[in-house]
């Protein structure tokens, strides 16, 4: 019985984590995208410079651990199906580049957060311990993971992106990756806040 709750509750973060991610992919793709490639088209081509599916990644390790890893790999999946609905072949567009950009991205924020550990910070910050110094942590993470990933992408992709492209490409992560953490901190803020003041109206 414990086996079976214990499933159960992977399985809804699973699925919880794979809608934001979801969720955020389409404002990124319906939203940042065509604004951006209107003023900034040649940047566009490489990263959005509001990309708050990196901070689902950054809040997911917070949160969960190296649970996380799985949680965000299944998340990729169905992100790959959002954004490859309207293709007539999603075998063409799956690729060993891919999927290792798929665990790259699932692993690098976790990652980080244990090199920060070891490196003599305090990242026991939990879901009870909300304060201020969490919020710098994120952040903090969310920036040095993208460096990371920046890193790994020029690495994985690197026979599809000219040389002289590799610096933009890892400035315009930095940029996208640490907006977006910021964006999903501020709105998980205000989530906390809608249930705090829910639940008081709730005890009166």
């Amino acid at each position: 019985m414990q086996n079976y709750v214990s499933l159960k509750e992977h399985l809804i973060k699973t699925l919880v984590v794979s809608a934001l991610s979801c969720l955020m992919m389409l404002f990124v793709t319906e939203l940042v995208v065509p604004i951006q490639s209107y003023f900034l088209p040649e940047l566009t081509l490489f990263a959005a410079l509001i990309f708050p599916v990196h901070g689902i990644r950054v809040i997911s390790a917070w949160l969960f651990g190296w649970y996380s890893v799985i949680y965000l790999f299944v998340a990729n999946i169905f992100v790959f199906f959002l954004l490859s609905r309207h293709e007539d072949s999603l075998y063409g567009l799956l690729s060993a580049q891919s999927i290792m950009a798929w665990v790259l991205v699932s692993v690098i924020c976790i990652f980080t957060f244990d090199l920060l550990r070891l490196s003599g910070v305090d990242t026991k910050t939990t879901i009870g311990k909300i304060n201020k110094d969490a919020w710098k942590l994120i952040v903090l993470v969310g920036f040095i993971s993208s460096v990371f990933n920046s890193l790994g992408h020029n690495l994985i992709f690197t026979s599809n992106i000219m040389p002289e492209n590799s610096l933009r490409l890892i400035f315009a992560f930095l940029i996208g990756d640490t907006t977006g953490t910021v964006v999903c901190l501020f709105m998980l803020i205000y989530i906390f806040k809608f249930f705090n003041r829910y639940l008081e109206t709730v005890i009166k």
